[in-house]
């Protein structure tokens, strides 16, 4: 390894001024990830963003936190009542890819991004971090009637 801010010699000493300054780095390098780590954790506690997907029908504000936005928030309700009132996801899909309604990442829906949609309890306000769930963490956007009607018929269609 050579090094233009470093004037380190080939002999003996030089060797160990390598290994002190690659174990420096090394340390600084596990402090920050430590560091880093720490900031998630707390984020999550607080149930703030952790600079994550928020999904449809949520938006991230400056201080981190969730709100809901309403025109995305009207295409979830949607989707879940039409599941909930017996339309297939094939049916689901075909009409808003028809419709050219997107995912939150952009994408067109598939079957596979609305049977996650579907199955995620942040729509009836679950903050969910590392398996952890926090009743309350999110702002709601269903009510938990219709969810759990919607994972109901999910359990049956398996």
């Amino acid at each position: 390894m050579l090094s233009a801010r470093e004037n380190i010699t080939d002999d003996a000493s030089g060797i160990l001024v390598e290994g002190v300054l690659e174990s420096m780095a090394e340390y600084f390098s596990a402090e920050l990830s430590q560091k880093i780590h720490r900031g998630i954790e707390i984020n999550a506690q607080k149930c703030l963003s952790n600079g994550s997907n928020p999904g449809l029908g949520f938006k991230v504000d400056k201080d981190r936190r969730f709100y809901v936005d309403e025109d995305e928030a009207k295409i979830v309700r949607e989707i879940f009542e039409r599941y909930a009132s017996g339309e297939t996801k094939a049916e689901i899909v075909k009409d808003l890819k028809r419709r050219k309604v997107k995912t939150s990442l952009g994408n067109d829906f598939t079957y596979n991004s609305l049977s996650c949609m579907l199955s995620n309890k942040r729509y009836i306000g679950v903050y969910m971090y590392k398996g952890q769930e926090t009743p309350g963490g999110m702002p709601r956007i269903l009510d938990d009637d219709l969810f759990y009607k919607v994972q109901d018929i999910l359990d049956k269609n398996k």
